[in-house]
C-alpha cells in the first residue's frame, strides 16, 4: 500500500481539532505520517511528538499557509488533508488510496455526512459553479471537478508539480483552486462512494459571500481559463454580479472584489505559464518511466 501523509491544520475551535486529530490516530497505520501544522501560539500539551509531526507557522495565515508548509514536510506518496470537524473510521484512507493508483486520477473526494444528518450525503467534492464559485457537489449523477479540503486525498507529486499556492487565496478557493490546476494538468478526480466521513454541522461547507469572494472567483478566471476565453468569462461574471446587487445590497462589495483582482493578473498569468510548464514534465516523467517498464 502506498504511503499516506494526513495533514490536520489547526483551524477553528479546539474540540473539533482535538476530535479530529483524535479519530486520525485511533485509525490510521502506524507508518503513516501525520501532519499537524499550528500558529506558533500553540503547544504540544498532549505530548505526541514521536507519532505526530508538528510545523509551526507564524501570526494567523490562511489556510493556503497552512497547507503550503505541511506540502514542503509530506514524504507520503498520496496527501490526504483533514481539516477540524471531520471524524474519520477504520480504514478509511484505503478507499482514497485505492483509487489513486489509476493513473488518470490525480485526486479523490470523500462523500460527506453531517453529524445531525448522516443519512444524506451533502458533499461529494466541489466544482466551479456560477461565475467560479466553489459549489459542493452531493448528487451522485454530478462528477465533482475535484475534492473539498476538508476531506482531499492528492497525488504528492502532482502537488509538488503544481508548486505553493498563493497565500491569500481564501480558505474557501484553496480546493477549488487545486482542482483546477490538477484538471489542467490532464488528471481527473476520483469519488469515494463506499465509505462516508461525518462533518460537524453542515454550515461548515458554506461559501462566504464578499468583498474576498468575488476577488478569487475572479481571480480563478485569471488563473484557469484560457485566455482567448477570459475576458468573456470576466465580463458575464461582472454582469451576473451587478445584476444580483440591485435586489442584494451585500453583493456590492462582491463585485467590487472582482475589480480588484486585476490587480492579481500579473501573478496569476505567471502561475498558469507555470502550469503549462508542469503539464509538460509531468508528461515527460511518464514516458520515461512507462520505457523503463518495456525495457
Amino acid at each position: 500500500m502506498s504511503s499516506l501523509s494526513i495533514v490536520v491544520p489547526r483551524l477553528g475551535s479546539d474540540s473539533h481539532f482535538e476530535s479530529t486529530l483524535a479519530s486520525v490516530l485511533r485509525y490510521r497505520l502506524k507508518h503513516h505520517q501525520v501532519i499537524v501544522v499550528q500558529t506558533d501560539l500553540h503547544a504540544d500539551t498532549w505530548g505526541l511528538r514521536e507519532e505526530v509531526d508538528f510545523v509551526e507557522v507564524a501570526g494567523r495565515p490562511r489556510l493556503a499557509r497552512y497547507y503550503n508548509e505541511a506540502l514542503k514536510v509530506a514524504t507520503g506518496d498520496t496527501m490526504h488533508i483533514v481539516r477540524p470537524g471531520i471524524e474519520v473510521t477504520h480504514h478509511w484512507f484505503a478507499y482514497g488510496i485505492r483509487q489513486l493508483q489509476k493513473v488518470s486520477c490525480g485526486c479523490v473526494a470523500a462523500s460527506l455526512v453531517s453529524a445531525c444528518h448522516r443519512d444524506e450525503i451533502i458533499s461529494r467534492g466541489i466544482t466551479a459553479g456560477r461565475h467560479m464559485l466553489p459549489v459542493h457537489v452531493a448528487d451522485r449523477r454530478q462528477k465533482p471537478l475535484g475534492p473539498s479540503t476538508w476531506a482531499g486525498f492528492y497525488r504528492t507529486c502532482i502537488l509538488q508539480a503544481i508548486g505553493e499556492v498563493d497565500e491569500s487565496l481564501s480558505d474557501d478557493f484553496l480546493g477549488l483552486d487545486l482542482a483546477l490546476g490538477i484538471r489542467g494538468l490532464g488528471y481527473q478526480c476520483g469519488v469515494i462512494t463506499d465509505r462516508v466521513l461525518t462533518i460537524a454541522s453542515r454550515q461548515m461547507l458554506r461559501c462566504r459571500f464578499g468583498h474576498r469572494t468575488g476577488r478569487d472567483a475572479q481571480r480563478m478566471i485569471q488563473r484557469h481559463l484560457p485566455r482567448r476565453e477570459q475576458r468573456t468569462g470576466a465580463a458575464i461574471a461582472f454582469g451576473c454580479d451587478l445584476a444580483s446587487s440591485l435586489w442584494r445590497p451585500d453583493r456590492w462589495s462582491q463585485v467590487a472584489g472582482r475589480f480588484s483582482a486585476r490587480h492579481r493578473q500579473a501573478t496569476d498569468s505567471a502561475f498558469s505559464r507555470r502550469l503549462a510548464v508542469a503539464k509538460h514534465e509531468l508528461a515527460e516523467a511518464l514516458v520515461s518511466r512507462n520505457l523503463r517498464r518495456a525495457a
